[in-house]
């Protein structure tokens, strides 16, 4: 009689047992289904960032202006987010709005080098006004575009209203000269010791169009003569810093800097 009892009891307990553990396993799965439908409903109502079309004014300078605006209950981290054609030389951005809240301004561009991301160019935070210049390379040309976002500081609630503004874009046709020259050489040299082949290849198709750009040739005889040992054979390096050499010999004759650099080709 004992045993049929004890019998009767572990069979109640097994359904009760598979019961809760079935109950916890849609609980958990209900949980993780909200949780991905917020996920989903954010990203789907974040606009995309908006193009800001530079065009040439009167003075020959490139430039745009925009209104934004920004939501502070949206769910997410309040910010808006533009994108612009950019050209070689000094981009300034400028961003101006009527309330005293404070706002991060930050200019990024592609990273590069065969990594996913973006790379920080310049960024502030206060009130208004906020401007920022950043020198724009042509290997960053190259990389992608260059993207402006602007919302709350780091920790800052996002709060209720509205933040309305503008954003004012503008290139000097000769902001690139505001660069010291021998900085300038510098930076491309270093960068194309790192260059990626994708890279490589649009940098040089980059050069077919404009083959004047000494920046970005720079970056490749940088990249012929140090890392390319690693993905070429030895007569295709001779015969691309040959050609880069012909061409500066030919057209930049006076660029000492970069002749009396050491070289590895024997």
């Amino acid at each position: 009689m004992i045993c049929a009892v004890a019998y009767r009891a572990e069979d109640v307990t097994a359904p009760m047992k598979r019961l809760l553990a079935t109950t916890k396993a849609t609980a958990l799965l209900f949980v993780l289904g909200i949780a991905v439908f917020v996920q989903a409903q954010t990203a789907r109502t974040k606009p995309p960032p908006t193009l800001l079309k530079l065009s040439p004014n009167a003075a020959g300078e490139l430039t745009t202006t925009r209104p934004f605006s920004l939501i502070l209950s949206t769910p997410w981290r309040p910010e808006t987010e533009f994108t612009t054609n950019t050209d070689t030389g000094v981009l300034r951005i400028q961003c101006m709005w009527e309330s005293i809240t404070p706002l991060l301004v930050s200019v990024t561009g592609a990273e590069g080098h065969g990594l996913r991301g973006r790379i920080l160019l310049a960024s502030d935070m206060g009130q208004s006004p906020i401007t920022l210049e950043v020198q724009i390379a042509p290997e960053q040309i190259a990389r992608g575009p260059v993207y402006i976002e602007i919302g709350l500081t780091p920790f800052q609630r996002g709060g209720r209203g509205v933040v309305h503004g503008t954003i004012v874009a503008s290139m000097s046709a000769s902001g690139a000269e505001k660069v010291d020259d021998q900085e300038r050489v510098r930076n491309a040299l270093e960068e194309g010791r790192l260059l990626s082949p994708s890279e490589v290849k649009t940098m040089e198709q980059k050069l077919r169009s404009d083959p004047l750009d000494w920046s970005t040739r720079l970056s490749l005889l940088a990249y012929y003569s140090s890392s390319a040992d690693l993905r070429m054979s030895k007569p295709e390096i001779v015969a691309a810093r040959r050609r880069h050499i012909l061409w500066a010999i030919e057209n930049r004759s006076t660029a000492a800097d970069i002749f009396a650099r050491p070289t590895n080709e024997p």
